[in-house]
């Protein structure tokens, strides 16, 4: 009969514990860790920021892109950018670079899925996005391992500028 109520004992205080956790860790006080405090994020071997959506304006965020194991920069950039944008992140199935050029190779399934003011703003992300990379001049766009000459409203059959200076807002 002993066993029973350490049994009971242990419980509450298993549960009190869990209750003081979860009070702790959901207090306004625990939202305002110094930054010193913070774990840092782990991070692409450059740095790279993510695209930041404000209606129409498309910029580089504060927030760096964290490190996404067996993915390339311009894979992980371009999965990010459309993420940003309202995009699936399996929008871009595959990304490789040649000389100054990535080329996105985009999922059939969902490519013409994008509204116009949608495709405007994917375009900016991934220009602004891959244009970080050092010598990245330009991104194509294809599907099935073909260019593509749209989006559906915008045509992309020339290679699309990348935008070198995150200050300048980027034109599709």
């Amino acid at each position: 009969m002993k066993k029973t109520p350490s049994i009971v004992v242990m419980l509450v205080a298993a549960l009190g514990f869990g209750g003081l956790a979860y009070y702790v860790s959901s207090s306004p006080s625990a939202r305002n860790v110094p930054a010193e405090m913070r774990k840092p994020k782990e991070k692409v071997a450059g740095g790279f920021y993510i695209p930041s959506i404000d209606g129409e304006n498309v910029t580089l965020s504060d927030e760096k892109l964290s490190k996404m194991n067996g993915v390339s920069d311009e894979l992980a950039l371009a999965q990010a950018a459309a993420k940003a944008a309202g995009s699936e992140r399996s929008l871009v199935t595959g990304a490789k670079r040649e000389g100054t050029q990535v080329t996105l190779a985009l999922d059939s399934a969902r490519v013409y899925d994008t509204g116009s003011m949608q495709e405007s703003t994917l375009i900016k992300a991934w220009q602004l996005a891959l244009g970080q990379l050092p010598g990245v001049q330009t991104l194509r766009l294809e599907v099935d391992g073909k260019p593509i000459e749209s989006l559906g409203h915008f045509e992309v059959d020339q290679p699309i500028a990348v935008v070198k200076d995150a200050g300048k807002p980027a034109q599709p």
